[in-house]
C-alpha cells in the first residue's frame, strides 16, 4: 500500500511579504536590548563635545557604540562585518535604528574614540554587574551570567582568554587586571 506523506514548505515570496515585529524578534532578555538599555545610561558628552559644526550629519554616538559593544559581545569585530550586519542581523538593525553607518565609519569612531571607548567599555562592564548580568569576583575572574534565550556562542567568546578580548578591555583597564579567566555559568532559578 503506497502511503503518500504530507510535508511542510516554504511560500518564499509570501514570506519576504512577512512583516516581522522586532519587539517580538529580540524579547527584553536579549543582549541587544541590554546594549542599548546600557548605553542609554552612559554620559557621552566628551564624545558629543569632540564634533565639530562643519560636514554632515553625523551617527549619534549611542548607534555606533551600540554596534562597537554588540559586536565584541558576539565576536563580530570587523568595521566591514558590522557594516553588514546593519543589513542581514535584526539586532545589529535594531541597535542602528534601521541606519547603516559604513565601515569607513565605524572604523573612523573606533579609531577617534579609543581611548573613550576603553572607559566607556568599562562603564558597560559594571552597569552589567549591577544588572546582574556580569559579576566580577572575588578571586579576580570575570563572570558571565547567561540568561535563557542569549546565544551560547557569547558566552564561549568570553572563555577564551583574555589575550583575544577586544581592543576596548586593555590590559590597563582597572577591570581587566583583576580579569585574568572568563567564566560562563547558566543563571541559577
Amino acid at each position: 500500500m503506497g502511503m503518500t506523506r504530507q510535508f511542510k514548505t516554504v511560500d518564499y515570496e509570501a514570506t519576504l511579504n512577512l512583516t516581522v515585529s522586532l519587539r517580538e524578534a529580540l524579547p527584553p532578555t536579549h543582549l541587544a536590548r541590554f546594549v542599548a538599555d546600557v548605553i542609554s545610561q552612559l554620559d557621552l558628552s566628551p564624545l558629543y563635545a569632540r564634533y565639530g559644526t562643519r560636514g554632515g550629519e553625523p551617527f549619534a554616538p549611542e548607534i555606533l557604540l551600540g554596534l562597537l559593544f554588540y559586536g565584541y559581545a558576539t565576536g563580530v569585530f570587523s568595521s566591514r562585518r558590522i557594516e553588514q550586519a546593519t543589513y542581514e542581523s535584526l539586532p545589529f538593525r535594531f541597535l542602528a535604528g534601521d541606519l547603516h553607518p559604513d565601515h569607513d565609519t565605524i572604523a573612523h569612531f573606533r579609531k577617534t574614540f579609543l581611548p573613550e571607548l576603553k572607559d566607556l567599555f568599562v562603564q558597560v562592564l559594571l552597569l552589567a554587574q549591577a544588572a546582574g548580568v556580569l559579576k566580577l569576583g572575588n578571586t579576580g575572574a570575570l563572570h558571565r551570567m547567561c540568561q535563557p534565550g542569549w546565544h551560547q556562542d557569547s558566552c564561549r567568546r568570553l572563555q577564551e582568554p583574555r589575550r583575544q578580548l577586544p581592543a576596548p578591555v586593555g590590559s590597563g583597564t582597572p577591570v581587566a587586571r583583576r580579569s585574568r579567566r572568563v567564566v560562563c555559568a547558566e543563571r541559577a532559578g
